[in-house]
């Protein structure tokens, strides 16, 4: 079992949730990121999405991220539980546990799994014989039981057939109690 490191995470888009595009388009979604800020979500976490667009823009990304499944809480307002700290100042900038931003000085690229190990502790992990329950579609039927049949390196290989990175495993499966 595992917990969270930040309750509320403010999130950007350009860059962050899709590739760097020449405004006002933008480009692809990242590798990973619609399945790890629902993964954390799932356990708890508040996401704002945090962007300079604005207007028609912003209205555009914000359809754009519920039709394809990218789940939050708020766009561009803050939490309404930590606008209490302030005595009810308004401020343009959302306050938050954690930013995830391509435009850190801290960051030198997007990795959304690498997001997923910073913001969550996890305290289980998967070995070879484990039967786990398919929980987001990743190429099994959802609610099928598969098997961690064997393990190279950082890989696993599902019910002899599949081979999948060792935390991407956390986004799609659950550990079936024994």
């Amino acid at each position: 079992m595992g917990r969270l490191k930040y309750k509320y995470i403010a999130i950007d888009f350009d860059g962050t949730i899709v590739d760097e595009m020449d405004y006002p388009f933008w480009g692809r979604l990242k590798p990973n990121a619609r399945e790890v800020i629902k993964f954390l979500k799932d356990k708890g976490a508040q996401i704002a999405i945090w962007t300079c667009r604005g207007g028609e823009d912003a209205r555009k990304v914000k359809e754009w991220l519920k039709v394809i499944g990218v789940h939050f809480d708020y766009f561009n307002e803050p939490f309404p539980d930590l606008e209490k700290n302030f005595s009810g100042i308004s401020s343009p900038k959302i306050y938050a546990d954690v930013y995830i931003d391509d435009r850190s000085i801290h960051c030198d690229s997007i990795n959304w799994l690498d997001i997923m190990k910073k913001c969550y502790i996890d305290d289980e992990n998967f070995k070879v014989g484990d039967k786990l329950k398919v929980t987001h579609y990743c190429g099994f039927e959802i609610g099928k039981t598969v098997e961690i049949t064997h393990q190279y390196k950082n890989f696993f290989i599902i019910d002899n057939v599949a081979q999948m990175d060792k935390e991407e495993c956390k986004l799609w499966f659950k550990k079936v109690s024994d």
